[in-house]
Order: C-alpha cells, then sequence, then structure tokens
C-alpha cells in the first residue's frame, strides 16, 4: 500500500536547472511534519518528505525498482524539485546516518547547495508522550476524524523515548558542529503559536517568494488530548517517587 504523497501524481514538472535545496534536520513529534506539509503547500518551496524512512523508499522502490543510492538521490531531485529549482527532504539523524553516512556518503556533495533548518520541541515530555504513542499505535499523522488508539501509559516506556529524542538531537548538533554548520532554527512552540507566520518567516529564509502568499490552515490534527495532560501528571509524580527512592 503506497504511502501518501509518494505517488507519480504528485511529482513536479521536471526541473533542468542547477537547484538548491534544504533539509529539515528532525527529531521525532518534534512538528517536522506540520513544517515540512506546511512548506510544500505553499508550493514555493518543493515538495519536502521523509525521503529516506524506509516505508518511503519501500514506495519508489516500488514505482522506479532497486537503486544505488546515488540513483535514487537523483530521481528525487528530478522528480521533487519544484518551481525555482527548490528540492526539500525532512530527515532524521538516524537516517541520515543509515542511506548516508553508514555507506560513506556525503549529504553535502550530494544534495545541491543544501541549507539546513532544525525544528525542535521545548516541552520534551510532551513530546517523549507524543513519541510513545504513535510508537505504541501507529499513528503519526492524522487529517481526518479516525479516532485515536488507545495505549496503556508506562513511565519506563515514556522516558526510553525522551532519551531517545534527546540522542538524536544531539547527534544532530554534534554533526553541525562537526561540518561547520549554523542551521536556521525553528521552534516547534513558534510554529503552533504562529503557523502563518514562522512559515512565511522559513520561506524567506530560505529565498522564497513571499510576496501575496497566503498561508492556508494545516489540515493536520493536533492529537495532544486530555489524557496527555493526565499522563505529564502521572509521568511528573512518578518520577520524582523515582528520584526520591534513588536517594535513600
Amino acid at each position: 500500500m503506497r504511502t501518501a504523497n509518494n505517488g507519480p501524481e504528485f511529482d513536479c514538472p521536471e526541473y533542468d536547472g542547477p537547484g538548491r535545496s534544504y533539509v529539515i534536520a528532525s527529531t521525532p513529534r518534534s512538528g517536522s511534519t506540520l513544517l515540512a506539509r506546511a512548506l510544500w503547500d505553499t508550493g514555493r518551496a518543493g515538495a519536502p518528505k521523509e525521503y529516506f524512512n524506509p516505508h518511503h523508499l519501500e514506495d519508489f522502490v516500488e514505482r522506479w525498482g532497486p537503486l544505488e543510492p546515488q540513483e535514487y538521490l537523483a530521481r528525487l531531485l528530478r522528480h521533487r524539485t519544484g518551481p525555482g529549482g527548490v528540492f526539500g527532504v525532512k530527515i532524521h539523524f538516524h537516517q541520515l546516518n543509515d542511506f548516508f553516512l553508514a555507506r560513506g556518503l556525503d549529504p553535502l556533495e550530494l544534495l545541491p547547495r543544501p541549507q539546513f533548518l532544525m525544528i525542535t520541541r521545548g516541552d520534551r515530555l510532551r513530546q517523549g508522550i507524543s513519541f510513545y504513542k504513535a510508537m505504541c499505535t501507529g499513528q503519526w499523522n492524522l487529517t481526518t476524524a479516525e479516532p485515536l488508539r488507545d495505549v496503556a501509559y508506562d513511565f519506563e516506556g515514556i522516558r526510553h523515548h525522551m532519551r531517545r529524542i534527546a540522542s538524536e538531537e544531539a547527534q544532530w548538533r554534534r554533526w553541525f558542529r562537526r561540518r561547520g554548520i549554523t542551521p536556521r532554527e525553528v521552534a516547534y512552540e513558534d510554529l503552533a503559536g504562529d503557523y502563518e507566520g514562522t512559515v512565511l518567516a522559513v520561506l524567506a529564509d530560505l529565498g522564497a517568494d513571499t510576496r501575496e502568499l497566503e498561508v492556508a490552515p494545516s489540515s493536520l490534527r493536533v492529537l495532544r488530548n486530555e489524557e496527555t495532560e493526565d499522563w505529564v501528571a502521572r509521568f511528573q509524580a512518578d518520577e520524582a517517587a523515582a528520584a526520591g527512592r534513588s536517594t535513600l
């Protein structure tokens, strides 16, 4: 079953110029899909998507057949570079490692004139809860009235996913330092609080023309609900109790 937006009907007109690119460096449940979808929907920043996620790779292998990494990337650039020669992609660090670094490939050499955005979320607890729930239910993004699936609270499970998020963010920051890159930072809280203003600011930083552009509201549902707030309080109580036991 094809993942949404991976079919040829979502390809951009083929672009023959030198092109440029940007990478949304992300951690799970940081708002990266919200940002990527917003940029795509403007029609002025290409078609950013998590192209190195194994599920999406499978879709494109189904379309194009097995390809070497460089040829896969060349096909993406050919089909998903938008008007003005802009190619966008969202990458979690483990995907950067698995597709590029573990193969000895350098994204700075393979992507055309890449710019880097890094989206982070200040509230690590709610991010960890969201990550834990998504891993348990398989519900990563919803645009319909589909009900949220039930999942049991698990203090250690949430804490594990918070640590995974912290590790991925630290790996991104180390890689940026080693490569001498200062990414344009985007906070999830800013995106959620001023969606249009943040999207326009990011587009401007990417060099896109934002004149007469109206940013449509996002079609993505917020998955945070009353249960999330109950879990926040429960986790904080459990964490305090665990800290108390460790001092005995």
